[in-house]
């Protein structure tokens, strides 16, 4: 049948969902700045 609350997942999945890409945006800036940090630190 249907299910009488299906905003609830599709909220949590969304909130998820965007939670996961924010935390790659963040790992992917860390690893940018390490670089940028270790070329400078060659010089």
């Amino acid at each position: 049948g249907m299910h009488t609350n299906p905003p609830i997942s599709f909220l949590l999945d969304t909130h998820y969902y965007y939670g996961a890409v924010h935390s790659v945006e963040k790992l992917h800036q860390s690893v940018e700045i390490w670089y940028a940090t270790r070329e400078y630190l060659k010089q």
